[in-house]
């Protein structure tokens, strides 16, 4: 059986890369889909669910509006970082190593995921979307971080 969340937050990034139009810093309205996986699959007879949602959702919400909501995703090298802290020393800033793209995100949020829900007994993260804008999305599955290691911290 699969569970599935949703959950958006509002969030800048930008690439170092100069020929890409992302170089600017720029924000978006990203919704992350959230799959996991009830190892049990089974529906418990006397509350006809699975699992209760509310634990679940709460840990996982609470990790996206106080960790990810409102902050800006930046390259670790980015010489950018020295202005913002001069400028704007509390600014929620969070570190990449190399761009923050969209498949970096997305393959570091599922590395979270699996830190959070340890907590849950049957309960495995499977897949993680991140979309980034209404028409551009990117699905990560597990395997994927097995090959992407060096973007799996934030």
């Amino acid at each position: 059986m699969k569970i599935m969340f949703s959950h958006r937050f509002e969030a800048a990034h930008r690439f170092m890369d100069a020929s890409s139009k992302c170089s600017t810093p720029h924000g978006h309205t990203w919704w992350v889909h959230l799959g996991l996986e009830h190892k049990t699959s089974k529906i418990q007879k006397n509350k006809n669910y699975a699992e209760d949602f509310g634990p679940l959702k709460k840990s996982w919400r609470h990790f996206i509006d106080e960790e990810l909501d409102h902050h800006f995703f930046v390259n670790k090298n980015d010489p950018l970082i020295e202005a913002l802290k001069e400028h704007i020393p509390k600014a929620r800033l969070k570190f990449t190593n190399g761009d923050p793209t969209t498949e970096a995100l997305a393959l570091i949020l599922l590395n979270k995921a699996k830190e959070i829900f340890k907590a849950f007994k049957g309960i495995e993260p499977t897949t993680l979307k991140l979309q980034e804008t209404p028409t551009n999305a990117i699905e990560v599955q597990i395997s994927d971080l097995e090959d992407w290691a060096t973007f799996v911290n934030l």
